[in-house]
């Protein structure tokens, strides 16, 4: 299956001051975190929905070192109202190649792909694992794109757990 044509995203003049419905889905919502996390000072996401793929890459925004807190949602029991402090594209903390900074993902897909090119912003070294299902998932495609853009990843199979090295923003 051929890819789709390439799409030119033109950077915008300055900050992006808005507000923005996010629908209750874990992949909306995980998109939302990291796109929180990136950005500069407070984001704060109402109606995110609250599942395990979602509270997964809040802990590990928290373990990368962000300031994540989490609220109940008045509207919807299932959803939280999430506040995330960004760093302005800068990833807080990182481990060594002694001793890589751990972080669990579960079974969250969205959270290892999200998460593998996170850490690429970092500058520390970084092991992603899960479950042991997790582990079957294939990401060769993932890891090839960011082995392409310069980053070192480690994985004998080309599926978590994967040792991941950051070259900062």
């Amino acid at each position: 299956m051929p890819l789709p044509p390439l799409i030119e995203i033109e950077p915008l003049p300055g900050p992006v001051r808005a507000g923005v419905t996010v629908p209750g889905s874990k992949s909306v919502t995980n998109r939302a975190l990291v796109l929180a996390a990136l950005g500069s000072g407070e984001t704060e996401l109402r109606g995110a929905l609250w599942s395990e793929d979602t509270q997964v890459m809040v802990e590990c925004l928290q373990e990368l070192g962000f300031l994540v807190t989490v609220a109940p949602d008045a509207a919807e029991a299932g959803n939280r109202t999430i506040t995330v402090y960004g760093q302005g594209g800068r990833v807080p903390r990182g481990g060594s190649e002694g001793q890589p900074l751990e972080l669990f993902v579960g079974n969250a897909g969205t959270a290892a792909r999200f998460l593998a090119a996170l850490v690429c912003l970092g500058e520390g070294v970084y092991r992603l694992h899960g479950v042991p299902r997790m582990h079957e998932r294939p990401q060769a495609a993932l890891f090839a794109a960011l082995r392409s853009l310069g980053y070192r990843v480690e994985t004998p199979t080309d599926r978590l757990p994967a040792v991941i090295w950051g070259g900062g923003p």
